[in-house]
């Protein structure tokens, strides 16, 4: 059975805020789980021209502003999960409750969020506000398609609960699948459950009410919503039905259309990446 046992925390261009941080302790509290806050080494700026040799003090420089990131993250880190009554590793008298650590991750860069992140169950990133934070939707989608993984993007408030009042955005699709089964854990344990199917946004494969009547057979029961877009995009079909549902995390096959698409024309994942109110489980 697919459980959620460790999570990651990756920081780099922002610290570690009461968002990201409280949502996994809440979520660490239910599962029993493992929360490990990890910086990692934003990658060196370029500005030199070709042929001309970076001054030794310019890199140093470089290489000691990352450690000073690193260890006020961590402060801050710390400062966090203490304040949700989570111990931490070298505190905590049991293993089989919830507990979190810290490891610095200086050495990596960017692109070894994501291989990393394998070994987790789970992966927590904090959705920015500001238009101009680019590099979260990076690590984001790093993450997703990198991992093997699920990643859950959550936004700067901590939410009363996540996965009391599930909604699966269903679209028939492997990712679809996928998603689905890195989410049992909280399909398990969550009160109510619909699986919803937006007309105009399916691929071949089963429907929502094939998936419910699967889901029953292991002891999950849920209804199923059939609904039409109305003029609105897959995305904001998904949102809107969420949010007046009331839902505390949406589960989300990603990029069902190829990534590169998505960047040039939108589609549901980008924009529910980047508009959704709620929790929201990715995986591909």
């Amino acid at each position: 059975m697919y459980e959620i046992k460790s999570l990651f925390l990756p920081f780099n261009t922002s610290r570690p805020t009461t968002g990201v941080v409280g949502s996994s302790c809440l979520i660490a509290s239910e599962h029993n789980s493992y929360i490990e806050g990890a910086y990692y080494h934003q990658t060196m700026p370029l500005i030199a021209g070709e042929g001309i040799t970076l001054p030794g003090d310019y890199l140093l420089y470089f290489e000691q502003e990352a450690l000073r990131e690193c260890e006020l993250s961590e402060s801050f880190f710390r400062a966090l999960v203490s304040r949700f009554e989570l111990p931490f590793k070298a505190t905590s008298s049991s293993s089989t409750s919830g507990y979190a650590d810290w490891r610095d991750m200086t050495s990596f860069s960017p692109n070894n969020i994501g291989e990393y992140a394998r070994i987790f169950d789970l992966s927590l990133i904090e959705r920015s506000v500001d238009d101009h934070a680019s590099h979260w939707r990076a690590v984001a989608e790093n993450l997703i398609l990198d991992s093997g993984r699920p990643v859950m993007v959550v936004g700067s408030q901590v939410p009363n609960s996540i996965g009391k009042r599930v909604v699966i955005a269903w679209n028939g699709s492997v990712e679809s699948v996928r998603a689905l089964i890195a989410s049992r854990p909280f399909l398990e344990k969550c009160e109510e459950l619909v699986i919803l199917q937006v007309e105009g946004g399916m691929v071949p494969g089963p429907n929502a009410m094939e998936i419910a009547k699967s889901l029953e057979m292991l002891g999950i029961n849920g209804k199923v919503e059939s609904i039409d877009s109305s003029g609105l995009s897959v995305g904001r079909s998904v949102l809107t039905f969420a949010e007046e549902y009331g839902c505390d995390l949406l589960i989300k096959g990603a990029f069902t259309q190829s990534r590169l698409r998505q960047m040039l024309f939108g589609g549901p994942t980008t924009q529910i990446l980047e508009e959704a109110p709620m929790p929201v489980l990715f995986c591909n």
